[in-house]
């Protein structure tokens, strides 16, 4: 809660890091793991989801720290919300 109320993350439940998961879950082997970790850090940073997300620089921060935002209804950028539908929201069926 401490980071939530400072800032820092975007995140104030376990629930809010369901992202993590759901961005990683058809890696069925360590080698589709990694290559999907290596294109989610590198390729979906988009700054300003969260300061930690900022910090880290690392597209998996951004993707989580976005669903965070969704979840609650807040208004966010085309390109954030491609983020989400490519990693996230495919999950909903």
């Amino acid at each position: 809660m401490r980071n939530y109320e400072s800032g820092a993350l975007a995140s104030k439940s376990i629930e809010d890091l369901l992202a993590h998961i759901l961005t990683f879950q058809e890696c069925d082997t360590v080698g589709v793991f990694t290559e999907l970790e290596w294109e989610v850090k590198y390729q979906a940073f988009i700054k300003g989801m969260s300061g930690y997300a900022d910090a880290k620089r690392d597209g998996a921060e951004t993707i989580a720290e976005a669903f965070v935002r969704y979840r609650r209804g807040e208004e966010l950028p085309d390109s954030v919300i491609e983020l989400l539908n490519k990693y996230v929201e495919r999950w909903k069926k």
